[in-house]
């Protein structure tokens, strides 16, 4: 709903000094979304946490959401990127991630648009990660926005030999004191980037999240390759956050998934398990998620064409293109149709007031290209740590590929 949405006001003269407190950097991925994002931005403005600042960028949105987005920052408290094309989830973060490492971050909170955040969570999280040395990423409990009796997500787990993961997905609160088993705090072995607080020295030793993903369990990866480097993830319970749950991929899917979401599910999830599976376990676990990636496919046809559902053929199609794709080992943006060629770097930049807008031009991940370290520029993330990820980028049971973590759907419970 878009009815009586007011900027909040700017921060006060003299707020969201550095102080004591280390300095919070929150970025947030808009694409064509921006009443949803307004909501985000306004429950981050009630934070409790004092040095707070804002990267909102802009995933080339066609619905004037700059215009719209425009009054809520300024240079200030935050700071408005536009891409002109949509980069996926990956790159728009990537985006953000390293604007709020230039301006000095000691932590960055990653935040979905249709997520809002309680007062106190940012606080709470990063309390969490200050207690803890040996942690590197910490994430609150997530519930429904519509459904607040609901788990969204608290922390996240996977069971190779049955390549599932497991979110604690629509477990249920206590009604009268709205709490849970799961309001403690323990370490888990991944997180969603829904809402997700990363430790600049996390992101510097094993880089942003990886473009071959685009959307969709970038986040494991991520806590993944953290965990190898030495940094743990951390459930925070106590730290609590509301999420509408693919408000942006899957806007006209209803109860079913949209045929985008069964797509890049299907193909990351055999890209996850063929990086991080255990070796041993690795053939079992892959011929597993595939003979279920197939059965999902196939009652997604058949169900379309007893219940009459539209879209089911384009959906079943998807997922068999994911699993091909997967096994071809193409990964980043899926490309059917040509582009037009990317801006030159800096070509068209330009500062609009009363926020600055950077007119970026970012970097979009080729189908057919899996990619290294030596052909991405994360700058200015140095590559201090070798990065985790397969030397093939085919997902066959042999060749080396690194060990450690759905369709959030089809995957799995996750």
């Amino acid at each position: 709903m878009k009815e009586d949405i007011v900027p909040p006001p700017l921060p006060r003269q003299g707020e969201g000094g550095r102080g004591d407190e280390g300095l919070v950097c929150a970025i947030v991925l808009n694409w064509n979304g921006w009443a949803d994002t307004v909501r985000c931005l306004a429950a981050l403005h009630r934070s409790t946490y004092a040095n707070l600042r804002v990267v909102v960028v802009d995933n080339g949105s066609t619905d004037g959401s700059v215009e719209h987005l425009a009054p809520f920052l300024d240079g200030t408290w935050g700071e408005l990127i536009r891409s002109e094309r949509n980069l996926g989830f990956t790159g728009g973060v990537n985006l953000g991630l390293r604007m709020a490492l230039e301006r000095g971050a000691d932590l960055v909170l990653l935040l979905n648009n249709d997520a809002t955040v309680a007062p106190e969570c940012v606080a709470t999280l990063v309390a969490a990660l200050e207690a803890r040395p040996d942690v590197g990423l910490a994430g609150p409990r997530i519930v429904w926005r519509d459904r607040p009796n609901l788990i969204w997500s608290a922390g996240m787990s996977v069971a190779w030999a049955t390549a599932t993961v497991h979110a604690h997905r629509d477990e249920p609160l206590d009604p009268a004191s709205r709490s849970s088993r799961l309001d403690g705090v323990r370490v888990v072995q991944g997180l969603s980037a829904c809402v997700l607080l990363v430790k600049r020295a996390v992101l510097e030793g094993i880089g942003p999240l990886d473009d071959r993903y685009f959307a969709y369990y970038e986040d494991f990866d991520l806590c993944l390759r953290a965990r190898r480097a030495g940094d743990r993830s951390l459930y925070v319970g106590p730290a609590h956050a509301a999420h509408a749950g693919s408000a942006t991929a899957n806007r006209s899917g209803g109860r079913s998934q949209s045929a985008l979401v069964n797509y890049y599910g299907a193909r990351n999830i055999l890209l996850f398990m063929a990086t991080h599976a255990p070796p041993a376990v690795r053939p079992l676990t892959l011929t597993v998620l595939c003979a279920r990636l197939l059965t999902a496919g196939a009652r997604v046809l058949a169900g379309g064409l007893l219940l009459r559902r539209p879209g089911a053929l384009a959906r079943a199609a998807a997922i068999a293109a994911g699993i091909l794709d997967a096994a071809r080992g193409r990964f980043g943006a899926r490309t059917l149709t040509p582009q037009p060629p990317l801006p030159t770097a800096g070509e068209g930049e330009q500062i609009l007031t009363p926020q600055p807008l950077l007119l970026l031009d970012g970097r979009e991940g080729a189908e057919g290209v899996v990619g290294t370290d030596a052909d991405r520029d994360f700058s200015p993330l140095p590559r201090t740590r070798e990065r985790a990820g397969p030397s093939n980028p085919r997902l066959g049971f042999e060749g080396p590929v690194s060990h450690g973590s759905g369709v959030r759907g089809l995957g799995g419970d996750g």
